[in-house]
């Protein structure tokens, strides 16, 4: 007897596989296209000539481990800015269509990176102070207890003080978050519809290390530390300082800061760059000489990433960003558990997976043996 209800299962199991690889592969090209538009009208690249022997391995490493992928175009552009010629470079157009989504459960993220609900993973010690939390226009209070709006208005109106609102989720690159005089911001909630739609959290502002204020003083200049799950280990993948500009509050390069490689005792590279990967070997505003710092107590802040990426069994790959707060204590800002940035670790470190390279592909297809879809 023809069982009609399981082959409504396996083809609509199938229709997904397809549509699932269909999404991939634009994904695929909409990146490759980009890169070469890039490559294209961007001076530094042009009439420069490649090297065929170091594209060829590259193209090895990459058909050999990715399903025959073999577009080198990534790796030209990371050796050029670089000069490091590495064949383990990580292509944005692999990690984000397969390799991320393989090794992190990312449709999970959203419920882990919401910032109303970081206390119930983090000691509120090692976070900034919440002052409230809204969501669609409800206000409540550290606590969770609920606040009447009006109540919630005037507490901030008697604040003498600067605090911070920014989306819940999605507020990658700085969108959409505000410093701001308490008072003024409660009246921007007042007068602001955009509040009333989404979810916020509000925050007393980091007073941080004097030595991370040398770098920038206008913003609080923070660690991001990609780590990873290898097996039994949990290890540090990359990690760079994020340095604000004079005329921004925000440290990240979308709004014009740069980043500046730090090695594993806390020092800094020599050189930043910025986010079109124009380098400074000082800071253009402070005038600060990047080579010779050293963040205070990088040591605690891996601690940190290391100990706390433990509980979240099922990611294997987090990019943490760490402030040091003024008596030197790591201070947990958020977490990145899907679309990690990954070109700025590639230009200033090398390749992403570095030493766990094939460790990390290992586990990749080990993940993938079930699928029959390839790249």
């Amino acid at each position: 007897m023809i069982n009609l209800k399981h082959i409504r299962f396996v083809l609509k199991n199938k229709y997904l596989r397809l549509y699932n690889f269909q999404q991939k592969y634009r994904d695929i090209r909409r990146r490759e296209s980009q890169l070469r538009k890039l490559l294209k009208h961007d001076d530094r690249f042009k009439n420069v000539n490649r090297d065929k022997k170091y594209l060829n391995e590259a193209k090895d490493f990459l058909t050999s481990n990715f399903d025959g992928y073999k577009n080198t175009d990534w790796h030209f552009y990371f050796s050029y800015l670089n000069k490091s010629f590495k064949p383990e470079y990580i292509p944005s157009s692999i990690f984000f269509p397969y390799i991320e989504p393989t090794l992190n459960k990312v449709e999970l993220a959203p419920a882990y990176v919401d910032k109303t609900s970081y206390d119930n993973l983090f000691s509120k010690s090692d976070m900034p102070e919440t002052v409230f939390k809204m969501f669609n226009g409800k206000i409540f209070d550290a606590n969770n207890d609920f606040v009447e709006n009006d109540t919630a208005y005037k507490q901030l109106e008697s604040m003498d003080e600067t605090l911070i609102i920014k989306p819940a989720i999605h507020s990658g690159g700085g969108r959409n978050i505000e410093l701001e005089e308490a008072g003024k911001l409660a009246s921007m909630i007042k007068l602001n519809s955009f509040y009333s739609k989404g979810s916020f959290i509000i925050q007393k502002k980091i007073i941080q290390h004097e030595l991370m204020a040398k770098l920038n003083p206008n913003s609080v200049n923070t660690c991001r530390i990609m780590t990873a799950r290898i097996k039994s280990d949990i290890v540090v993948l990359s990690a760079y300082v994020r340095i604000g500009r004079k005329n921004s509050k925000i440290d990240n390069a979308q709004s014009g800061g740069i980043f500046c490689k730090i090695n594993d005792d806390g020092s800094t590279e020599d050189k930043a760059i910025d986010k079109a990967y124009y380098s400074y070997d000082k800071h253009p505003d402070s005038g600060l000489i990047f080579s010779g710092f050293k963040i205070p107590n990088y040591s605690k802040a891996v601690e940190f990433c290391l100990k706390n990426h433990k509980r979240f069994l099922r990611f294997t790959f987090i990019s943490w960003d760490i402030a040091i707060r003024n008596d030197g204590a790591p201070v947990f800002i958020e977490l990145n558990l899907s679309h990690q940035a990954i070109n700025g670790h590639q230009v200033v470190n090398g390749p992403l997976f570095g030493e766990h390279t094939y460790a990390i592909i290992k586990k990749y297809q080990e993940e993938r043996k079930n699928d029959f879809l390839t790249i």
